[in-house]
């Protein structure tokens, strides 16, 4: 659910919609990877940013903005063997953002940096 609760996600392994609560509408988001190598594990709307979805997709991280479904703003590989499980955003930042990973590791992650990982 967005902060504001105008917007929420639904997630299977092979497709992410958003509900536009408002208008009674929904959109389905385009450019995710093959849901046989890579399922959708988490998704989260960024607490700064009513329309910024995160998604944790194998050792990557995909940022939306849910009201341009046709691709990602930013995608950002997680280095290391694990498969993200869990992503969260920092109540302090607009742009910091951690992941945790199914091997035990945490990775800092800067939306604004070019290649977006900071630290494991």
């Amino acid at each position: 659910m967005s902060n504001d609760g105008t917007l929420l996600a639904s997630v299977s392994a092979s497709a992410v919609l958003v509900h536009n609560l408002a208008l009674s509408s929904h959109t389905q988001l385009k450019g995710l990877p093959s849901p046989d190598a890579n399922p959708v594990t988490c998704c989260l709307f960024h607490q700064h940013s009513r329309t910024r979805l995160l998604l944790g997709i194998g050792r990557d991280i995909f940022a939306y903005d849910a009201t341009r479904p046709g691709s990602p703003l930013k995608t950002v590989r997680i280095p290391g063997g694990g498969d993200i499980v869990g992503v969260t955003a920092s109540p302090f930042s607009k742009t910091l953002v951690a992941a945790a990973t199914s091997n035990g590791g945490v990775a800092l992650v800067d939306l604004d940096k070019d290649n977006g990982y900071v630290t494991s």
